[in-house]
């Protein structure tokens, strides 16, 4: 395994223009890259990143919070052509309405329309989705098998052309605000949604430092997401594509694009080989203020046993 620093990569161009570094931190690569190799991603066309970005190290803490493990169920849907808006929309409600219908520990619910950042297969071009949260697998089961569900599918196979669903188990701090995801300032923003194919020559052990870096990079000052949550993709079918997800909730508009500049998604998208993982797909979620869209959690924390207090 090999590690590089990102502030050294291509230094001549910039020894010149201090405020176009990016976040310095340990990027796993399977070769040693060479020097230059992110060139173009660092500050192209001359653009200032910003001030934020200079000098900063990746590191995971020596005391980490206690975790608790929960269960991402999403749904991305491509909407036929020539379906209307409000057609579309109501498919999209029905589906995210499902939380308070079906008993099934739902902690949290959002939905909203998905821009397509990168996909490897036109299939993948999605058009919606809708992100629910559980405390276990076996609760998802329960919600995937109940007939209400059956019904709203049902109904949404006439308006679309493809509908995807995947489940990552990841993890969060062991906190009301972390599980539940409560309060206003969760009920706008961004989910992007990273599907991750590992290559058969990778290890698990470097696939996971991938990822660690990747959580690292949103949760830095450089991008300061919300939240970030990876994992192993449980495969719910045989269509089902790729092998890791991560998910990263994001404020600002501003933090996706940061993110998406990082040169560890840069060379994601760049199919670098020297990389454990190759992208299948990338996609934004755009969550809008509404008032249904909050988070929900179960009188009294029961479906995970943590206390509100």
């Amino acid at each position: 395994m090999h590690f590089a620093c990102l502030t050294q990569l291509g230094t001549d161009s910039l020894s010149n223009q201090p405020l176009c570094c990016v976040p310095y931190c340990r990027l796993p690569v399977r070769t040693p890259l060479p020097q230059g190799s992110f060139k173009p991603f660092l500050a192209a066309k001359g653009k200032k990143i910003t001030r934020n970005l200079t000098h900063i190290e990746l590191r995971a803490t020596a005391e980490q919070p206690s975790q608790q493990e929960v269960y991402e169920y999403i749904t991305l849907f491509k909407v036929k052509d020539g379906v209307e808006v409000d057609l579309a929309e109501s498919i999209l409600d029905k589906f995210w309405s499902l939380q308070y219908m079906i008993p099934a520990g739902v902690l949290n619910g959002f939905a909203g329309p998905v821009k397509l950042i990168h996909a490897d297969n036109p299939r993948l071009s999605m058009t919606h989705a809708v992100h629910l949260r559980f405390g276990s697998m076996q609760h998802i089961d329960q919600f995937r098998q109940h007939a209400k569900l059956q019904q709203v599918r049902n109904e949404a196979d006439d308006m679309c052309d493809t509908m995807l669903e995947m489940v990552v188990a990841g993890q969060v701090p062991r906190d009301i605000e972390a599980i539940f995801r409560k309060g206003s300032d969760w009920d706008v923003g961004i989910d992007h949604i990273l599907v991750l194919q590992v290559r058969e020559d990778a290890t698990n052990q470097e696939m996971q430092k991938f990822l660690q870096v990747l959580a690292e990079l949103s949760s830095s000052p450089a991008i300061n997401a919300m939240q970030t949550t990876h994992g192993s993709l449980h495969a719910l079918s045989k269509s089902a594509v790729g092998t890791h997800v991560v998910f990263t909730r994001l404020s600002l508009q501003e933090q996706l694009d940061a993110l998406l500049l990082s040169p560890p998604h840069h060379a994601l998208i760049q199919a670098d080989s020297r990389l454990p993982a190759r992208v299948i797909a990338s996609y934004a979620m755009t969550i809008a203020p509404a008032q249904k869209q909050q988070s929900c959690s179960p009188d009294g924390g029961g479906v995970l046993g943590v206390s509100k207090a």
